[in-house]
């Protein structure tokens, strides 16, 4: 018979052994966790570093697009961009500079640099990490916006471009002529009929300048046809110019532009113009009053010409962001921004 005698001295042993085992597995388990901190960490301040960068590079291509768009010249486009990079960094680390594109190409690619220090990477021997984002932005004739329902000729522009810089100089604009006037000359002050042509051809019949919108404000797309709308239109929306302007008011309007009179009481609407105010003649808002009797007498054959609806003012050069992109079939000065992903 066999008895089974307990040994002090083995159970200690045994002990011994899986504290040794636990403390391995304790260390390796440490490893895996300071690894995946180093992940969680250091990773996600890359993450932010990266988002941050995005927007500064974004914002500067922008900047950089709508001044190009207006004609400026911007002495250091690569200390622009890092403005903008460190405006949109928390640290202010950050740099920026023109890698594509410029003034003349129609876009403008801006990259954004920074640098990182790691924190548990250094455990891997990474002390830190370069980190970039790129954005592209282009510009061109605006495809669409919200305006007043009217539309002038291209002649109007084109006449201006011929004669050399377009902006700047006073044009009148004719949406109701007058039985009392003849085709009027093209004028040196910027008066020129093209509801006569040159370029463009005549209003459809009873036709003057309105589109077949609701309300003072619609949204127009360029590049199709738009249905005009016969007779003298809603002169409401012009009272609102005028009392605009008598306040003082600095008054920009944005116009769409016709190329063609396709089919009867059609428009084609080519692109836009911003045509900034310096009066508004539309019996009976007629502001400044003086300014709206002299054009008109000036027009007339015979008479005072009160009945001839116009406006006055100058071309300018604008841009907007232009949230779907792509561009009109031609550029007036009226120019969308958008960002680019192609």
């Amino acid at each position: 018979m066999h008895r089974l005698i307990s040994s002090p001295s083995l159970g200690r042993r045994e002990v011994r052994a899986e504290r040794g085992v636990t403390a391995v597995v304790v260390a390796i388990v440490m490893v895996i966790l300071v690894g995946f901190a180093a992940i969680a960490v250091d990773v996600g301040a890359l993450w932010w570093d990266r988002k941050q960068l995005q927007n500064g590079a974004d914002a500067g291509a922008l900047a950089l697009a709508q001044s190009y768009a207006q004609g400026a010249t911007v002495a250091d486009p690569d200390g622009y961009a890092t403005d903008y990079a460190r405006k949109n960094k928390l640290d202010l680390n950050a740099t920026g500079q023109v890698v594509d594109g410029g003034k003349d190409a129609g876009f403008v690619t801006v990259q954004t640099d920074t640098d990182r220090d790691a924190w548990f990477s250094r455990i891997w021997d990474i002390e830190s990490s370069h980190v970039s984002a790129h954005s592209t932005a282009r510009w061109g004739g605006l495809k669409s916006v919200a305006t007043l329902p009217i539309t002038t000729s291209e002649c109007e522009f084109n006449w201006l471009e011929e004669k050399g810089d377009p902006y700047g100089k006073l044009v009148t604009i004719i949406f109701k002529n007058s039985a009392s006037m003849d085709k009027i000359p093209l004028k040196d002050d910027g008066t020129v009929d093209c509801s006569k042509g040159p370029d463009v051809g005549p209003d459809y019949p009873g036709g003057f300048g309105w589109l077949q919108k609701v309300g003072c404000e619609a949204l127009i797309d360029a590049g199709g046809n738009v249905d005009g709308k016969p007779g003298l239109g809603n002169k409401d929306c012009m009272k609102v110019l005028a009392q605009r302007l008598e306040v003082g008011e600095a008054v920009e309007v944005k116009m769409p532009v016709y190329n063609a009179v396709p089919g009867n009481k059609q428009y084609h609407i080519s692109g836009f113009v911003t045509l900034k105010l310096t009066a508004v003649c539309f019996t009976p808002a007629n502001y400044p009053s003086g300014t709206c009797k002299a054009i008109r007498k000036t027009l007339a054959k015979t008479g005072n010409g009160n009945e001839i609806d116009l406006i006055q003012g100058t071309f300018v050069e604008r841009s907007a962001l232009s949230a779907g992109g792509g561009s009109s079939e031609e550029n007036y000065g009226t120019q969308g921004v958008w960002l680019s992903w192609d």
